[in-house]
């Protein structure tokens, strides 16, 4: 009982500034090859054409469906579909046409948030909201809809979304699209959705030197959930710890940091997390604030 209660004393003691974290990129081996042969593959092929080079690609080996952009959802032939990505019903038209037709995807790689150039902000938001979020949220709907439990691995490439060597435009809106890849596998257990951010100039080129580390990327059997390519090289995301000292070493210099950094720019006047009895921040925050400041927040999100 001695250690639990030396290590309980420890954590209690421990200094708020220590409780951070910032992301970081580790670079790491490509993944084991995958034996892609007669697997099932539906891509949402971007307007720059590297969906059209991986299709190239695997073609010979694998059933392969592109989904294009358009105005309605429309059956061009056996293997080629046009969808409004901002329409639900779309997608339910999509998987149950595919169902219907015994050719549910192994593979499923989403490309709409290729673009050759970074949409400018906030010009760009809407599309890429259409694009990015609400595409995969209508895609998983649909996937659950479909009464198939059979495992899908889905890989959603971007550009422009990650900074791993810092020098990268980024665009926020297309960042969004994190939130459905983190969702999806806790919705729908047999769906699998990784993040794989490139950077645009790397890989829309004619070139193919890159496109077989690309198409292993989509169909391997990983677990990291964001990976990013940068010349060549893959990187994971981790967390590592920072000593934030901005934050203060006590309770009272915790909240006020609180406040200031999160609270104010959000305009936020009337709120509060969940604090113990010593005034610390609990490890399971819980927010309390008014309809007023809840109504900010939702305004970020317009």
């Amino acid at each position: 009982a001695r250690p639990v209660a030396e290590a309980r004393t420890s954590l209690e003691k421990a200094s708020v500034a220590d409780w951070f974290y910032v992301p970081s990129w580790r670079q790491s081996p490509s993944p084991p090859a995958v034996d892609t042969r007669n697997s099932r593959w539906l891509l949402f092929a971007d307007r720059v054409g590297l969906a059209a080079r991986v299709a190239d690609r695997v073609a010979g080996s694998c059933d392969v469906i592109v989904v294009q952009q358009g105005a309605r959802f429309h059956q061009e032939s056996s293997g080629r579909f046009t969808i409004d990505p901002g329409r639900a019903d779309d997608y339910q038209a999509l998987i149950t046409a595919l169902r219907d037709a015994g050719r549910l995807p192994d593979v499923i790689a989403h490309f709409w948030g290729v673009t050759r150039e970074t949409p400018p902000e906030p010009q760009g938001t809407e599309i890429c909201l259409r694009l990015g979020f609400f595409s995969l949220l209508h895609l998983a709907q649909a996937l659950g809809a479909s009464g198939s439990s059979a495992p899908i691995r889905i890989s959603v490439v971007t550009t422009d979304v990650h900074g791993v060597s810092g020098d990268e435009m980024l665009c926020p809106s297309k960042a969004t699209a994190l939130g459905p890849c983190r969702v999806i596998p806790s919705e729908y257990s047999h769906l699998r959705c990784r993040s794989v951010d490139l950077v645009a100039s790397e890989w829309t080129s004619p070139g193919d030197h890159h496109i077989d580390a690309l198409i292993n990327e989509i169909a391997s059997e990983s677990e990291a959930p964001v990976v990013a390519y940068r010349k060549a090289r893959r990187f994971l995301q981790a967390a590592e710890p920072s000593r934030f000292d901005a934050a203060g070493g006590d309770a009272k210099s915790s909240r006020r940091f609180i406040e200031r950094e999160l609270f104010a720019p959000l305009g936020f006047e009337h709120a509060t997390l969940e604090y113990d009895s010593a005034g610390v921040p609990l490890g399971t925050i819980h927010l309390w604030a008014s309809a007023r400041d809840w109504a900010r927040l939702g305004l970020l999100y317009l």
